[in-house]
């Protein structure tokens, strides 16, 4: 109230709406807040502080098209402004915009902000980007100066994952519970590395625990329907990819697996129909069509084998 008073008394107070901003940022009111620091820039186009305050508010706002541009203002004010050089590098991830995401950060530490959280961003960035080894190396550096950072432990074991990697995943993937023991996506990581090196008793025991945060998340359900299905728990792996299917009916790995188990059980006519639902998705599935000809078999229905 009373920056408002100030600004109904001196219109070109440019410290009063600065102030006034900031104290609506603070209240996470930054829809007025960028009005305020707007009427800064009209007062003083080169205010940095309104300029930053701005940018700042409208990434809050996920308005991150215009805090670049308002960021950029900054910049070609005071270029190595290592900070904002930051945000501009968390807004431009947020934008999908990868490479210029990783120029900001990579600014960031040759100007001395080398620090754990510029190293995780770039690392998540370059986990995107597909380019696992070298994001190993920036959870590396993360990690390094901040070893109780699940979330860089989690990305890690994903990346060490997507190269093969996976009794190193699965000791990132522990790192990451010893801090966050309720952490589902390292108990899903840690069951899928898991089954990777055909460890499948142990996978059905990490995708349990990741169910007890997701229990509907398809993924999770067939993984775990074939870690049982590899341990010969034909009952239970149709079971979990049945729950599975009630939430994506047409998975193709599913219902092929569903399909299998149900020829273990010597369901013939079960296992049929899954397999007849796999070819309405894929005709030129061969494997398909080989066990549905075996289920035919079975049920000594040559003509149609």
């Amino acid at each position: 109230q009373s920056y408002n008073q100030v600004n109904l008394l001196d219109p070109a107070c440019e410290r009063a709406f600065l102030n006034k901003g900031t104290a609506q940022v603070k209240l996470h009111n930054e829809k007025d807040a960028v009005e305020s620091f707007d009427r800064t820039l009209e007062l003083n186009p080169v205010n940095s502080e309104a300029l930053s305050g701005k940018g700042r508010a409208l990434v809050t706002l996920q308005n991150y098209e215009n805090a670049v541009e308002t960021f950029d203002a900054l910049l070609a004010i005071k270029p190595d402004t290592v900070d904002i050089l930051y945000d501009k590098g968390l807004a431009l991830t947020r934008m999908k915009q990868a490479e210029s995401a990783i120029e900001m950060f990579n600014q960031c530490i040759t100007l001395g902000l080398d620090t754990s959280r510029v190293h995780a961003e770039k690392g998540f960035v370059l986990f995107e980007l597909g380019n696992y080894t070298e994001a190993i190396l920036s959870f590396d550096r993360a990690l390094s100066s901040d070893s109780h950072d699940a979330p860089s432990y989690l990305a890690k074991g994903l990346a060490l994952s997507q190269i093969g990697r996976h009794e190193d995943a699965i000791s990132a993937f522990d790192a990451a519970l010893f801090i966050d023991p309720e952490n589902g996506e390292a108990h899903r990581g840690r069951g899928t590395a898991l089954i990777k090196l055909h460890r499948y008793e142990d996978a059905v025991i990490s995708l349990d625990h990741a169910l007890d945060y997701d229990k509907a998340n398809p993924d999770i359900l067939t993984c775990k329907g074939y870690a049982l299905y590899c341990l010969n728990r034909f009952k239970e792996s149709v079971e979990a990819m049945g729950k599975s299917l009630k939430i994506r009916p047409q998975d193709i790995k599913t219902l092929f697996f569903r399909a299998k188990a149900y020829m273990h059980l010597k369901r013939w006519e079960d296992a049929i129909t899954l397999f007849e639902k796999v070819l309405a998705i894929d005709n030129q599935n061969a494997a398909a069509w080989y066990y549905k000809g075996q289920g035919y078999a079975r049920m000594v229905l040559f003509d149609d084998a």
